[in-house]
């Protein structure tokens, strides 16, 4: 049996210039995580970086 999906939608209306990318990936073959790891360094020094506009939860 499936299992169900929990969707939940927010009204972003009152912010019309806002701007979401998820990033995401799917990694198939035991060779990707290699991949998957190499990315991590990158997105730390983008972090650390902090450059306007960038969200972090």
């Amino acid at each position: 049996m499936p299992r169900q999906t929990l969707r939940r939608t927010v009204d972003l209306s009152g912010f019309p210039d806002l701007v979401v990318i998820y990033l995401g990936m799917r990694v198939n073959h035991w060779t990707g995580l290699k991949t998957v790891f190499g990315f991590g360094p990158k997105i730390a020094r983008s972090v650390e970086a902090q450059p306007d506009g960038l969200l972090h939860l």
